[in-house]
Formats: structure tokens, sequence, C-alpha cells
């Protein structure tokens, strides 16, 4: 995601008011160093403390969640996950490091740890805790099924050692979301996986308002699972429910890949593209080594795996005449399994439904249908396909293009795109005459024939 100025002022006042928080604590750690005498009350001078004008709210003396307003990723994050305000310091304060080290320098001034130059629950509980209740609370903060690590927002490590003892660290997906960069790391060279990254945002699909509604569904399930799944206890009511298994389907072009990239970009989830003809082996065998592999990095890594055509892997299971389609059955029946168990979201794309296994369709979660656009949706995305740097002639019918020509979303922008070469090289507005030619190439391509010139 690209930073903007105000999303980077966002991010800036949040370090402001970390290092508020932190100060406070070591004029309080000192309060009671100087003030610790017989018959002194360290209470009244941190008191006196709390009475100046910080910017930080109610009796632990944390910055409030008006803090990280606005639209830019903190917030997002903070909204989206519904962090309170300790646990949105501690996200602060886990990722601060990572833009000046001069904070791992703070944290060992509040830690009474020797050698501490990194954030440590201690850390943690000292920033977010000053009263006896509020320090209670938080050792609660990096509990491992808590909001903070149970959404994978950060790391304890090492996993197994108290909360007080270890190191917290932001997921990397974390750290690239809220800073604008990427991930490091991603998938090894032998995975059959393609990262999907898009420029594109949710006010580029253009779809039925049905649809959209459907989407906003998917959006849901991915960041309100750890409040349903973990703080509600579905998961440890339910078996096969801590994924979510999503099936798109309809023709060629209609948005279906697309719109599942935008979806991760839109929750901060890289979205990967598995190469099926890669994963499905002619070797006994190999197929569900391949799924292995393929499932164990997607549970690590936090992502979207996305199956184009999946009807290729995900499909019927046939009737048994020897043994090549006895362990082609297994391997249908192992992928089931692991996407059952699959803690992610799976995204499968087919323009032929009726191909997949009825198991898997029996245990996809969402639906979502992409129908050819109507004339609404391809007016709509003719208005949007050219950038606004693109000269155009005036007397282009963009209402007309819609009405008249039958085209997908995909078929548009090629129509577009060799449009803006012709203009270009040409040395010309983008005309009438452009689109018809790169709208007449769309049909072509896929084997069709335009209508007949009006008139």
């Amino acid at each position: 995601m690209m930073l903007t100025p105000g999303h980077m002022g966002e991010l800036q006042r949040a370090l402001t008011a970390l290092e508020a928080v932190i100060g406070l604590r070591l004029e309080e750690r000192r309060a009671f160093a100087v003030h610790a005498g017989p018959g002194t009350e360290p209470e009244r001078a941190v008191a006196a403390l709390m009475a100046r004008p910080l910017g930080l709210e109610g009796t632990e003396g944390l910055p409030g969640t008006a803090t990280y307003s606005g639209d830019g990723p903190l917030a997002r994050v903070v909204r989206d996950c519904a962090l309170d305000p300790a646990e949105a310091l501690t996200v602060v304060a886990a990722v601060a490091p990572e833009i000046d080290e001069k904070f791992g320098l703070y944290y060992g001034l509040l830690s009474d740890r020797p050698g501490v130059l990194h954030l440590t629950g201690e850390v943690v509980r000292n920033l977010c805790g000053r009263t006896f209740t509020g320090r209670l609370a938080a050792r609660d903060l990096l509990a491992a099924h808590g909001r903070l690590r149970g959404a994978r927002l950060l790391d304890l490590q090492p996993a197994e050692t108290t909360a007080l003892a270890g190191r917290v660290t932001p997921h990397r997906s974390l750290v690239a979301f809220l800073t604008g960069g990427s991930v490091a790391g991603g998938p090894s060279a032998d995975l059959p996986v393609d990262r999907m990254d898009t420029v594109h945002t949710l006010d580029d699909i253009v779809v039925p308002g049905q649809v959209r509604r459907q989407l906003g569904t998917v959006l849901e399930r991915v960041r309100h699972k750890h409040t349903v799944l973990e703080e509600w206890g579905f998961a440890r009511k339910h078996d096969g429910v801590r994924g979510t298994l999503v099936l798109f389907h309809g023709p060629p072009g209609t948005g279906k890949s697309m719109t599942a990239a935008v979806l991760g970009r839109t929750v901060g989830v890289p979205a990967y593209r598995v190469d099926v003809s890669a994963l499905v082996s002619k070797y006994i065998g190999e197929t569900e080594k391949n799924l292995a592999r393929l499932f164990d990095w997607a549970e690590e890594e936090e992502c979207f795996l996305v199956f184009d055509e999946a009807d290729a892997v995900f499909g019927r299971r046939t009737e048994v005449s020897d043994a090549r389609d006895r362990y082609a059955n297994q391997e249908v029946s192992y992928l089931l399994q692991r996407v059952e168990r699959h803690p992610g979201v799976v995204v499968l794309t087919t323009n032929l439904l009726g191909n997949l296994d009825d198991a898997f369709s029996r245990r996809i979660d969402l639906r979502v249908e992409f129908p050819p656009p109507g004339v609404a949706e391809r007016l709509a995305i003719w208005r949007g396909v050219l950038p606004a740097a693109v000269p155009v002639a005036p007397d282009i019918d963009l209402v007309g293009l819609a009405e008249r020509y039958q085209l997908t979303g995909a078929e548009i922008r090629d129509a577009a795109l060799a449009a803006a070469y012709a203009a270009a090289a040409n040395g010309r507005t983008v005309t009438t005459e452009h689109l018809a030619s790169g709208i007449h190439a769309a049909f072509a391509k896929s084997g069709r024939t335009p209508p007949p010139a009006s008139g």
C-alpha cells in the first residue's frame, strides 16, 4: 500500500504519543526513586506528573483511540481489529524500532533486566500499566490466544517463553502494511505460487450491488476472525471453522482474479496465485507432497491462496478403473482435508461451476457469481478505464459504447489500452476510431464478431 503524506502523518502522531507515554513512565520511575524515603508518598508525585497536559487519557495514562483516527494503514488495523488503547499502543511500540532505532534504547530504560534493547513483555507491562489493576491486565496483552498474537499482529520469541520474558516483535506482514513496504522473504523458489500484486482498490471493482455485499462479507470474515473464533469461542466448539473457502465463478474476464488480489490488499494480506499445473504431478504421491508443502507454507505466511481454474485440481472424483484413478481420488480427498484444516482464506475461481467436486461444493463458505457486466456496469468501467492524463476527444460517446458492445471488464481494458497505443503512435488524442479499432480487436481475440455499424 502506497503511503500518502496523510498516512505518514497518522503514523507520526502515534509515535509521538508513544514517546509521551515513555517519557511519563520514565519520570514516574524517577519520582519513585527520589521520593521513596521514609514518610514519603510516591503516589502523590506521580499524580502531579499526570496532571500535565500530555494528551493521555484514563487511569493508566494511555493515548485514546482518537490518536489512531484516519484512513491510513494504522487506523485500519486499530479499527478493524477493534484494539483497545493498551493493545493499540503495544502494536505501535512493536513497530516503532523498525522506524527509529532510538525506541530500542528507550525500552532498555524501561526494563529492569540488563542488556535489553528491544520490546519485551516486561516493557509492555511497564508501558501499558501504571496501576495495580492495569499492570495485571497488561500481562494478558501477549497471551497466546489474545487479540494481538491470535490475530497475528505480534509474535513472542521464543513462543514457549513467559510473556514477560519474551521478545515482542511485529509480524513481518504488519510492518510492511503499516510502513508501505513489501514483505521480506516470501515463498521459496520451489513453491508453485506467484504473488498477485495489484494497483487496484475496492473502488475499481465494478460489480452489481449483491456481489459487492458478498465481497464485504469476505472482508468481515478476515477482519473479525479472531473475535468470532477465539474470543467468542467458535473454534473451541466447532470443527472446520478456522478458515474461509470462497468460490468466485463466472465467465472469463469478469474480474475474479483481480478481486481476489484487491481483497488481499484491502486487509493487508498478500494474495498468491497457485500454479495448478506445477502442483499436480503425473507421479503417484507427488501431488500430495506438493500440497503439503504449499499449505504448510501458507499457514505460516498468512496469505490468500488463489486457485485459478480450480476445477483442474478440485474437479469431480472419477470412477476407479485403475491405480491412477485411485490415487487421483486420494489426492482430491487429501486436498479436501487440507483446505478444511487451513486457517486462512482459500479463493477458488472457475468458469465451469459444474465441474467442481461435490464434497468441495458442500464446504464452500461463500459463493460469489461474477456475471457479465450489464450496460450500467460497462459504462462505469469505460468511465474509469482511461487514466486522467490521457487526452481524449470530446465527442467520444461512452454511453453508446456501453450500450452497443457487450464486453467484459478485461476486454474493455484491452480495447482502451490498444486505443491509447494507437493514439500515442499518431501523436493524437484518443478518438472514437481508436476505440472502435481496439473493440474490434477484443472481439476478434475471443472469436466473436462485433455488431454491425448502426446507421
